[in-house]
């Protein structure tokens, strides 16, 4: 009866390693669309002067 269930351990390790996984994802995607430059185009396929601050 001194051992230790590892249970709660491995599963605490798999969500951190999830989670980790999640935000690497987020900031991968954030960083690609801050580099994006988009183009609004009207019905017709012409480009629309987008107003930039």
């Amino acid at each position: 009866m001194t051992e230790k269930p590892r249970g709660g351990m491995v599963f605490q390790l798999f969500f951190l390693a999830v989670g980790l996984l999640f935000v690497g994802i987020l900031v991968f995607v954030y960083l690609g669309a801050r580099k994006a430059n988009p183009e609004l185009l009207d019905e017709k396929g012409r480009r629309i002067q987008a107003h930039r601050p």
